[in-house]
């Protein structure tokens, strides 16, 4: 915490990116075909899901996947998406 001697002018200090930690979720590939072609299924059917709704939804259905899994698989899927539509 910053403490000035006038409390009526605000201190302001900026945050650069390179300060900020790394994210604690990393994204990395899922353990087995089974959990990534689970995980793809479930994007399929709720595309309007992002990754840390499927997550929770996997999580209550009882299947033990990681986060980071999750993100991997959905970011893959979105990029197999975009590079169709175009054309490649």
């Amino acid at each position: 915490m910053v403490y000035d001697d006038d409390p009526a002018e605000p201190v302001y200090i900026p945050v650069y990116d390179e300060d900020r930690p790394d994210d604690p979720a990393l994204v990395f590939p899922p353990r087995t075909q089974d959990e990534y072609d689970l995980i793809a299924e479930m994007a399929s059917e709720y595309e309007e899901w992002d990754a840390l709704r499927i997550h929770s939804e996997l999580m209550r259905e009882g299947a033990e996947v990681e986060l980071g899994a999750v993100r991997y698989v959905v970011a893959e899927l979105e990029e197999r998406e975009a590079g169709f539509e175009q054309g490649f």
